[in-house]
């Protein structure tokens, strides 16, 4: 064995937290950020194309952009109409009427094919009769199978077909049971790469810029100042850098389709977006490189978390769980009203993977066991389920408890390694108020836009309005509620992490700004606000 020499306390470190000298935050440090900029030909990280199973002609490819992101045919067809009448009206007399006969043309034939769908269903009627009355067994379609009744007040069970409307309380069973796997169909059309008539992927974005690599390493990174695209080659960055790539064997191409299904996966709210998601993301990037959690996590936590991170609010419907309990919904009763978004959320991520093309954790696409793959199922559904608010007050006692640089976690115990990555979940979940002030600000606005389109439907449906949603409008009741935000959640959390982490204090110091500079707002809404009730009297 060769020996060696002793290692000082800068170096250990050093090897401790290996980006030290790049600082956190370029408002809180006096030295300059060094970053190198990577581009997208220079890297094989940043250059891995799509590989792509038929060459989709550009038609193609722009029928299956609008498909992936949740426009169905019908709307695509009621969209071309709707063109087709528009240029209609800017033509002349002849061509309208040109038109006009080929959409009369059409009437017709949609009318023909209604006609000869009826005597064809007719005609399959007859056989079946025939088929039964010959003592063979008919093949029930979907109109003709049987469903399971039970009635409210006896509990007896009858047996009737389903386009039957069942009379008296009796409840449909089966409609009740599939709720879940309604939503979920509904869901997966929305976010699915392929159309109905073909088996083509979806292209992977081009990069035609340069990333600062170290700027991901920050929280100086403005997620805003990026598009769509350019985020998803940012999150194949961040999977590459942290070798869960190279280290699991993992398929180029299906990790590519799996990123670009949760991105259409995303719905176009306000604050849960995919901007959000990557923002938990590269925030989880930044604590795993910043801090020593690397040598506390194996890869396989590490991919766990990764995963968690970036699909822990994937379909969200902008309301929150409350809105969906209250207004007894599909969705609140396939969860039984328990934790009902979170439970969805882990829901479509695996709902995903059971796409061949999106199933990088599959036998073949990867080099885990069967049992390292249940391994990882379970630490990203706890990992998601603990992005549920509840779950708050749980962590900021046991971190309360826990000493600096992770003494009172025992790594070796997988409920310990698990509460690890639910603290940097749920803390990367609500971290937009550690990023600078501007940053910071966004994500408030965003927040308010989210909880004031909530308050309306709640009072449209003549539910009872939350607290915290009341009255938005008014300056002072949106920053008051907002201080009080980061004084009774934030700050505990933090303070708390902060030992947990002690690379993070910048962290903590931003929040205090943070809320300085709201808490200065707060007062100016509260001057103008006498102001008015001065001249008004």
């Amino acid at each position: 064995t060769l020996a060696q020499a002793p290692i000082s306390g800068s170096q250990q470190k050093k090897q401790l937290y290996p980006f030290t000298d790049i600082p956190l935050y370029s408002s809180l440090s006096s030295t300059t950020t060094t970053t190198t900029t990577v581009t997208s030909r220079a890297t094989t990280s940043l250059s891995v194309p799509c590989p792509r199973v038929e060459d989709a002609e550009d038609s193609d490819s722009e029928k299956d952009a609008s498909y992936s992101r949740g426009d169905s045919h019908d709307e695509d067809d009621s969209d071309s109409e709707s063109n087709s009448e528009t240029e209609n009206e800017s033509c002349s007399p002849r061509r309208r009427r040109s038109s006009g006969r080929k959409h009369q043309q059409k009437d017709d034939k949609t009318e023909d094919e209604n006609q000869a769908n009826e005597k064809s269903k007719s005609r399959s009627r007859s056989r079946s009769r025939s088929r039964s009355r010959s003592g063979s067994r008919p093949r029930r379609s979907s109109r003709h199978r049987r469903s399971t009744l039970m009635c409210h007040r006896c509990g007896s069970r009858s047996v009737s077909k389903a386009n039957e409307s069942p009379s008296g309380s009796y409840v449909d069973i089966e409609s009740e049971m599939s709720l879940s796997r309604r939503y979920a169909d509904s869901f997966y059309r929305r976010i699915s790469l392929f159309k109905v008539r073909s088996t083509k992927l979806s292209k992977w974005p081009e990069l035609n810029y340069t990333i600062q690599t170290d700027l991901l390493k920050t929280m100086d990174f403005n997620c805003f100042e990026y598009t769509e695209e350019e985020l998803l080659h940012c999150t194949w960055y961040i999977f590459h850098d942290l070798n869960v790539l190279r280290a699991f064997s993992l398929h180029p191409s299906t990790m590519h389709n799996f990123f670009m299904c949760v991105r259409y996966g995303y719905r176009a709210n306000p604050y849960h977006n995919f901007y959000h998601a990557f923002s938990v993301l590269q925030f989880t990037y930044t604590v795993l490189v910043r801090t020593g959690v690397m040598s506390m996590l194996g890869l396989l936590d590490i991919l766990a978390l990764l995963i968690g991170c970036l699909c822990h609010d994937i379909d969200h419907p902008g309301n929150t769980n409350m809105f969906e309990i209250n207004t007894q919904s599909d969705l609140a009763r396939a969860h039984n009203d328990q934790a009902v978004l979170e439970n969805h959320h882990a829901y479509c991520t695996f709902e995903i993977l059971r796409d061949p093309r999106c199933d990088f954790l599959s036998p073949g696409k990867c080099n885990l066991m069967p049992m390292q793959v249940r391994q990882v199922r379970k630490m990203i559904i706890q990992a998601v389920l603990a992005s549920y608010m509840t779950h708050l007050f749980y962590m900021c006692r046991k971190l309360n408890s826990c000493q600096a640089e992770c003494a009172g976690l025992d790594m070796t115990k997988e409920e310990d390694r698990q509460f690890l990555l639910n603290v940097i979940t749920h803390t990367a979940d609500i971290s937009g108020q550690v990023y600078p002030t501007p940053i910071a600000k966004e994500w408030e606005g965003r927040v308010v836009d989210e909880f004031k389109c909530q308050a309306d439907r709640e009072t449209s449906l003549g539910l009872p309005v939350a607290p915290m949603m009341q009255n938005l409008g008014d300056g002072y009741t949106r920053f008051k509620n907002h201080v009080n935000f980061i004084d009774f959640v934030m700050s505990p959390l933090w303070t708390g992490v902060v030992e947990l982490f002690p690379p993070l204090v910048p962290c903590l110091q931003q929040l205090h700004l943070n809320r300085q500079h709201f808490a200065n707002v707060l007062l100016q809404q509260q001057q103008q606000q006498q102001q008015q009730q001065q001249q008004s009297q």
